[in-house]
């Protein structure tokens, strides 16, 4: 089952979820084939109710892949994934995590860090996820910490 999403037919579904308890999504939209030319291409991300969008980041595509980091973490029974960007006073990562062990094994959604205070509120992804990381693998700052 796909996941709802705010990308348009033209864009590429980088992720996209609708989140537990509520009709919000939560998308990362990128160009096609952003890959190729990350310079020239963009990545959006977008929350709020489909056909209403609440939040848009960034404002402007041009050189919007910049604006953004991703991590991904990977080892024996452990896969992390994580896109963050700083909007105002709040950071927004996007999670995809697995880890063996763990209750719940896996994890998905978006964390809301407000960076004055610190205060973290996390919003859980519900059934249906769209997660192609891959597709912007190279054409976004990496964090290797």
């Amino acid at each position: 089952m796909a996941a709802p999403t705010h990308c348009t037919p033209a864009e590429e579904v980088v992720f996209s979820c609708q989140l537990q308890r509520t009709a919000k999504v939560v998308s990362v939209c990128a160009s096609p084939r952003l890959l190729a030319s990350p310079s020239k291409g963009y990545l959006v991300y977008r929350f709020g109710k489909l056909g209403a969008v609440e939040l848009q980041f960034p404002k402007d595509k041009a050189g919007s892949p910049a604006k953004f980091v991703h991590s991904h973490y990977f080892r024996a029974q452990t896969d992390r994934t994580q896109l963050r960007f700083t909007s105002g006073d709040f950071i927004y990562e996007l999670f995809d995590e697995y880890e063996q062990g763990a209750k719940p094994p896996s994890a998905v959604g978006v964390r809301v860090i407000q960076e004055r205070t610190g205060q973290v509120t996390q919003l859980a992804c519900g059934k249906g996820v769209t997660a192609h990381w891959n597709l912007i693998d190279g054409a976004v700052p990496v964090n290797d910490d």
